[in-house]
């Protein structure tokens, strides 16, 4: 059994995770037991009857495992055999974990969160628009990692808290050579074919709750620039990069569907939005944090 606290919970879990001190709550009750369960030959998905009561959702990836996610308290894990318990830890800790969040009423963004400066920013965009590349430059400039690819927001106080994550970041390699001067250490690959390195970083205490000041969404562009954006269009984005919409087996409820967009509006009109445009040039890493907490100590 292993102990951890990430994203406001306590973990207790039967997976171990590369790089990741256990936390000292042996005594404590935990938020999330993890239970993984003996390989099977042949996993299938689970035939579930959605509800506005039904606690149960159940994630499913063949050829690896299924995921059976009670809002309770529990996951349950259904490998198929073979599989390493390192490839489970990563859906485990991405799409899987990002569902029971939202089930306990946290509102869950498919982004990075840093620290720059004085400033707590999240930090989302499609594929390729430079999410990895910024954070490992805050990094780089000594930056704390709040939470990387799972950014979980408690929206219950004025302003959006932020639950830190697991400070485990994954990088291309070109990327994470550029870390190789900085305070990180590599962690072993999951599965020797795994595109990305898995670079732990320095990140603030599980504990933390910091506050929430800026969305930053972003681009690809020939040069960096920064535009604040209104809340009506920001909320788009709020929408897009949340984890929820990109989950289509989801079984959401009439009350879930209502409460999403109530919050996605909160959160847009709570903080700050800006545009950021990225250029794909490795070797600006150092201005573009310098240009992000110039622009927004303005």
């Amino acid at each position: 059994m292993y102990n951890y606290n990430a994203f406001g919970l306590n973990i207790q879990t039967d997976l171990r995770v590369n790089g990741l001190e256990q936390a000292d709550n042996n005594q404590m009750n935990s938020d999330l037991r993890i239970r993984l369960h003996k390989p099977e030959n042949f996993v299938k998905p689970l035939e579930l009857q959605f509800g506005d009561k039904n606690p149960l959702q159940s994630l499913f990836w063949p050829e690896i495992a299924r995921f059976d996610i009670d809002a309770e308290g529990t996951i349950d894990i259904y490998p198929c055999t073979g599989i390493a318990e390192q490839i489970l830890n990563l859906p485990l800790y991405g799409t899987v974990i990002s569902t029971f969040l939202h089930m306990k009423g946290r509102y869950v963004l498919h982004a990075n969160a840093v620290k720059i400066g004085q400033h707590y920013v999240a930090l989302a965009g499609d594929k390729g628009a430079g999410k990895s590349t910024t954070s490992a430059a805050a990094v780089l400039q000594g930056c704390d990692l709040v939470s990387d690819d799972v950014v979980a927001l408690d929206l219950t106080s004025a302003r959006p808290q932020v639950m830190p994550g697991i400070p485990i970041m994954k990088l291309f390699p070109d990327i994470a050579e550029k870390l190789a001067a900085a305070q990180v250490e590599f962690l072993p690959l999951p599965d020797p074919e795994f595109p990305k390195r898995l670079v732990k970083v320095g990140g603030v205490p599980a504990d933390a709750r910091p506050e929430l000041e800026t969305l930053i969404f972003l681009s690809e562009g020939k040069s960096l620039q920064l535009h604040p954006i209104p809340a009506p269009r920001a909320l788009q984005s709020v929408i897009k990069f949340s984890h929820m919409v990109r989950l289509s087996d989801y079984g959401w409820s009439k009350q879930e569907r209502a409460a999403f967009f109530t919050d996605s509006a909160k959160l847009a009109n709570s903080v700050p939005n800006y545009q950021l445009e990225v250029p794909r040039d490795l070797n600006r890493l150092a201005d573009l944090i310098e240009f992000i907490d110039i622009g927004l100590s303005e």
